[in-house]
């Protein structure tokens, strides 16, 4: 019988995802706010889990690390930079090719909003992708199967990107120039921000092309209800001016609008994310 890999996006707390891999017999887990949502999700499907993929520290992505492994027995799997601030039992390191169960992944160096932020790509398709707003039924989302993945926590959001915490503009233009260089895949962040994001784009360049996409989208969202996490990548780099910019003629526009003609991707990102920042 052929393998189904499934992708589904748990929400927890707030405005917080965890995402649950599968292929009908393992599970991986990314980012586990909550063990109780993971482990209701593992004995509903009947999977066992092979183990916990951290891309940081904050402590809303490594809440259920602890009440996981009492119950699991999995390993938890961080980056060997981090090694003092995450509940990890293993290690990798960016350029790592990392082997779970059926799942290849690739572990992408993408420190901004951390020191030690990690992403992980999976090239390999999903084959059914089930997204499932906060206080909502699950809603299966053929649209978005097909596609691989790349699990991405706080590095990039839906039209925005986390805060630099620990990074500078520097980082977080190669962050995106990493990200918008992937093929399409989906995009598993972490929170469910996107309408806010979207919102801000609007105002900060509703003259643009980017600025048209994110209106165009924004509506989508308030009018549908349903939850936006995970979303392709191609979408990403329509509406998203910080993915934009790392393309040239997108930071053009960007830099016209906000009055910093000639400037470079690494300038106007930066000055974006101190935009969004106030």
């Amino acid at each position: 019988m052929q393998t189904q890999r499934t992708l589904r996006t748990l929400p927890a707390w707030r405005d917080n995802y965890v995402h649950l891999l599968d292929d009908g017999t393992h599970a991986v887990v990314v980012d586990p706010t909550d063990a109780d949502v993971v482990l209701a999700a593992l004995q509903q499907h009947q999977l066992t889990l092979a183990a916990v993929l951290l891309t940081h520290h904050h402590p809303d992505h490594v809440n259920g690390v602890e009440a996981l492994t009492e119950a699991t027995g999995c390993p938890v799997i961080g980056h060997e930079a981090d090694r003092d601030r995450l509940p990890a039992t293993q290690w990798t390191t960016p350029g790592s090719t990392l082997q779970v169960a059926s799942f290849t992944f690739d572990v992408l160096d993408v420190h901004a909003h951390t020191r030690g932020h990690i992403a992980y790509l999976l090239r390999a398709p999903v084959d059914r992708v089930v997204r499932q707003a906060h206080d909502a039924a699950p809603q299966h989302a053929p649209a978005l199967d097909g596609h691989g993945a790349v699990f991405c926590g706080d590095a990039l959001f839906m039209a925005g990107c986390g805060r630099l915490f620990e990074g500078d503009g520097k980082d977080l233009y190669a962050v995106m120039q990493t990200l918008h260089g992937l093929d399409d895949v989906l995009v598993c962040c972490a929170h469910e921000y996107t309408a806010a994001n979207l919102a801000f784009v609007v105002g900060a360049l509703p003259d643009t092309v980017v600025g048209q996409a994110a209106a165009a989208r924004l509506q989508e969202v308030q009018e549908g209800g349903a939850p936006t996490v995970p979303d392709l990548l191609a979408r990403e780099r329509q509406s998203n001016p910080f993915l934009r910019c790392a393309d040239d003629a997108a930071v053009a526009e960007m830099a016209a609008a906000l009055h910093m003609e000639g400037a470079s991707g690494e300038a106007v990102v930066t000055a974006l994310r101190r935009l969004k920042d106030g």
